[in-house]
Parts: structure tokens; sequence; C-alpha cells
């Protein structure tokens, strides 16, 4: 995963790694064995869903994160 943060994403796909990242820090911490960190894996989960409905077909997200 460094390698993504030292090579930054230029298009769409740096919101789908952003919000995997998350996933992967709760993961790590052992935040998913409670509640709280169990609703935040699922908030992640539809937020990634709806990134993916949103999305139009052939459409290209240049997205320029500093």
């Amino acid at each position: 995963m460094p390698i993504f943060d030292f090579f930054k994403l230029n298009s769409s796909k740096i919101l789908f790694y952003n919000i995997f990242k998350d996933a992967v820090k709760i993961m790590v911490s052992k935040q998913h064995l409670t509640i709280n960190g169990k609703n935040k894996l699922i908030k992640l989960r539809n937020d990634i869903r709806n990134l993916v409905l949103n999305k139009q077909s052939g459409y290209i997200n240049k997205i320029t994160l500093p």
C-alpha cells in the first residue's frame, strides 16, 4: 500500500484507495472487533457502493489531490 502514498493516483481510483486504506487501518488496530468498528466498516462499504453506483459508464474522473 505505501507505493500509492508515494506515487499518487490521478483518477477516481484514489477515492477507492482512501476508503480501502481506512478499512485496513480499522482492521489492523482490531477495532473491527467492536460494534463501533463494525459500524465504521459498514459505512465504508456503503461509501464504496455509492461510488460504484454513481460512476458513469465510459466516464473518466480526473482527480488530482495535493
